[in-house]
């Protein structure tokens, strides 16, 4: 899993400097689909076994992480080295935002095949919610961008964007765990190993 980014954080951000003077966003995935991410059938309308909802679920924690570092970031250094044409934020903004409408989709879009038992079904929903809340919390993050750049009040700005960004990296932690946790559910029909073992020792 990637390391989740602050705005300060230019890890992985993969700015390039252009002629203007301001970086350039890497917009090599631009509609949802970054480098290294493949398709999978939890992205679509087909229900997902546990393999699948692994990968697709990781994809999607990597792309919050991606866009973020490859197009967000390089954008916040200008502001804070030179500063950035509000025009220019609006156009980068908006796409940031279609990014993670694309994210969004993808969450929405995952679902596991009915064999699977309620206990599975319950985790699932929760770490999608998870998921939604992590992309949310970076659109508000956005938001507190916009504003910033918009406003004599930095300071404020400048936490909330700090807590909205925080608050995704929680959610994202939680939508880690509950992947976990279906990943060790025993299969529907299969017992637990415990039970497993408790019913071999009665024999």
């Amino acid at each position: 899993m990637d390391n989740y980014s602050l705005p300060v954080d230019t890890a992985g951000s993969g700015g390039t400097a252009s002629d203007s003077g301001y970086p350039e966003p890497d917009t090599a995935g631009l509609g949802g689909r970054h480098a290294g991410t493949p398709m999978h059938a939890s992205d679509d309308a087909g229900a997902a076994n546990m393999d699948e909802l692994s990968v697709a679920v990781d994809g999607i924690q990597s792309d919050i992480t991606t866009i973020w570092n490859s197009m967000f970031i390089p954008m916040y250094q200008q502001y804070h080295s030179n500063g950035i044409d509000r025009d220019r934020v609006a156009d980068q903004l908006e796409t940031l935002h279609e990014e993670y409408e694309e994210l969004e989709k993808r969450v929405n879009n995952i679902k596991i095949a009915d064999t699977f038992s309620a206990e599975h079904k319950e985790e699932t929903e929760e770490m999608k919610s998870d998921l939604s809340l992590a992309i949310s919390n970076r659109t508000l993050a956005l938001i507190e961008f916009k504003l910033m750049n918009a406003s004599e009040d930095v300071q404020m700005h400048s936490e909330l964007l700090d807590i909205h960004t925080e608050n995704s990296r929680k959610y994202m932690s939680s939508a880690e765990i509950h992947m976990k946790t279906l990943e060790e559910l025993p299969a529907e029909g299969n017992p637990a190993p415990e039970e497993e073992f408790a019913a071999t020792s009665e024999r």
